[in-house]
């Protein structure tokens, strides 16, 4: 996860279902995610199922969801539906399953010039997640998505 956050491309998520703990934190770390309108939930339960969220998880949650958010998702495990969780900004956009693969390949198309200079788009990133920034100093996502211990 730690490579995806910083990926020197355009990312995006097509979340067709449930996306719980470390399928929440996946589509985190990617640029974009799109979900499905209708059925499942972005949740992080582990504290409804008694274990501790993770440094690296709760950087990443941090920094990627807004501090109202923020407290629903890691205090309080709320299940975020599609319309929700585009209400809250962390996902941009709620469709039909039969229209979720096509919008995120529109997306993509839409995207794609900003990766044809990956260095360029690479740097950015590790700006905003890399080397540099809070996110990447010992208690940030991508320095601790990077150095976890497996």
């Amino acid at each position: 996860m730690g490579r995806i956050i910083t990926f020197p491309v355009p990312t995006i998520s097509a979340i067709n279902g449930h996306a719980f703990g470390a399928g929440f934190m996946l589509a985190l770390c990617t640029d974009v995610r799109l979900m499905r309108a209708d059925r499942g939930f972005c949740c992080a339960n582990e504290l409804a199922i008694g274990m501790r969220i993770p440094d690296e998880e709760l950087a990443l949650f941090r920094h990627k969801l807004s501090g109202s958010a923020f407290f629903d998702t890691v205090q309080l495990a709320r299940r975020w539906s599609a319309p929700e969780a585009v209400a809250a900004g962390f996902v941009a956009e709620a469709l039909p399953l039969e229209d979720l693969l096509a919008g995120a390949q529109k997306r993509a198309e839409a995207l794609a010039p900003l990766g044809a200079n990956r260095e360029l788009f690479g740097s950015s990133k590790e700006r905003i997640f890399g080397e540099a920034p809070s996110i990447n100093q010992p208690h940030g996502a991508a320095h601790l998505l990077r150095s976890r211990a497996h």
